[in-house]
Parts: C-alpha cells; sequence; structure tokens
C-alpha cells in the first residue's frame, strides 16, 4: 500500500486512535479492579490464601494470548476477539492479584504513574526518533537475550545468596529490555517503518501494549514503594 495515500495516513491515525484508546480502558479496568482487591478485605484474604488460583488464572492468560497472538481466524471474528482479550487482560489482572494485596492504595497509584510516565517516555521517543527500530529485529533479539542471561544470573544471586541489591539489578535488566520491545511495538503501531502492524490488528495492538505495561508494573511493585517510603523517611 502505498503510504503517502491520505486514504492510508487516516486509517494509520484511526487505528492509531483505537489501540490507544483500549489500551487505555484496559488500564483503568486494572487499576479499579487492584484498588478493589487491596481496600476489600474478603477479596485481600481470598488472594492471600488461594495463590494457585492466581497462577492458574495467568496460566490461562498466557495461553490464550497465545492462541490470539497465532490463529489469526480468531482475531477477525468480532465477538470472539473481544471476548478473548478481555479474559486475557482479566487473567493478568487476576494472576497479579497476590502481589498487589499487601500494598497501600497509595503505593499502587505511584507504581501505576511511574509505569505510566516510563512508557510515555518510550512512546514518545519511539515516535519522535527518525530511526526504524523495526529494521533491528536482529539486533533487538541479541540484546534482549544478554540482558535475559543477566538478568536470570541476578535473580538467582538474591533467591540462593539473599544478595539484596541483585534483585534491584534484575528489575532494571528486565525494565531495559521492556523499554526495548516498547520503542518496537511503538513503531509498528504508528506505522510508515519498515514492518507495521495491519489496522485491522487493533484489538492485538492494545493487547501487547497491555502486556509491556504489565511487566513494567509487576517490577515496580517491589522496588517503586521501597524507594517512595525512603523519600518519605527522608523528607
Amino acid at each position: 500500500m502505498d503510504r503517502t495515500n491520505p486514504g492510508y495516513r487516516n486509517n494509520r491515525k484511526l487505528f492509531i486512535f483505537k489501540t490507544y484508546f483500549i489500551f487505555f480502558i484496559f488500564g483503568l479496568i486494572t487499576l479499579a479492579e487492584y484498588a478493589a482487591f487491596i481496600t476489600v478485605g474478603v477479596l485481600s484474604n481470598f488472594f492471600l490464601v488461594h495463590t494457585e488460583w492466581v497462577v492458574t488464572c495467568f496460566s490461562m492468560a498466557l495461553l490464550l494470548l497465545t492462541i490470539f497472538v497465532f490463529v489469526e481466524n480468531v482475531r477477525y471474528v468480532t465477538p470472539l476477539s473481544w471476548l478473548l482479550a478481555m479474559i486475557v487482560v482479566e487473567g493478568f489482572i487476576l494472576g497479579l492479584a497476590r502481589t498487589i494485596v499487601h500494598m497501600s492504595l497509595e503505593e499502587l497509584f505511584i507504581c501505576f504513574a511511574f509505569v505510566a510516565v516510563v512508557m510515555g517516555c518510550c512512546m514518545l521517543l519511539a515516535t519522535c526518533l527518525p530511526h526504524d527500530f523495526t529494521l533491528d529485529v536482529i539486533i533487538i533479539f541479541v540484546l534482549s537475550f544478554i540482558f535475559f542471561i543477566a538478568a536470570v544470573y541476578f535473580v538467582t544471586l538474591f533467591a540462593l545468596a539473599h544478595v539484596e541489591f541483585s534483585l534491584h539489578i534484575f528489575s532494571g535488566l528486565v525494565t531495559f529490555i521492556v523499554c526495548i520491545f516498547i520503542l518496537y511495538h511503538t513503531q509498528t503501531i504508528h506505522g510508515g517503518r519498515y514492518a507495521e502492524l495491519r489496522s485491522g490488528d487493533y484489538i492485538l495492538a492494545s493487547l501487547i501494549l497491555y502486556i509491556d505495561f504489565t511487566i513494567l508494573l509487576l517490577l515496580s511493585f517491589y522496588f517503586v514503594p521501597k524507594v517512595w517510603n525512603c523519600l518519605i523517611k527522608n523528607m
């Protein structure tokens, strides 16, 4: 398709709007449910006791996400695509519930704000930079693999040797990997690059951004509240 064609540009703008709007709705649903999990004692106790239930929900979300990505026909059957997308989002929300019930609402909002700023900066950078990250798939893969090896080393060091700082390094490494993919995903959404998502895949595009957001959020649950509490104490 001719990317200079006005019809292409209009379709792309509509696709971008749909993608970000759906992603924003997913984020609001997540924040509202997490706030309910923290404030409603019955829900908090349930997730504290039934860890196996949240692990099952997370695993189910991963399985359905895999189907959604690889089975193209599923994505273009309108009622089914929306249903699967909502189940995937709900599965991730419930899957992370065990990690947030010990937090306060203030800490939850700070984590959301932190992740929103990180994602916003990466997306703005990807949009403004003339460099085409979609051409660098091999480089991105190699860098991600190297950082993945380092991340496994440091998280193992934390788990077995109880080296506290290694978990922060692990979080930083994984955050860097996710930020690289946010740059790539943003450019595939905005189009005009070597690789781009098709205009009919706005649900998939919003899910991809939501997964990036979820990973960063999960990483922030450990170190952001600690940093915030240290800042409060020193003020």
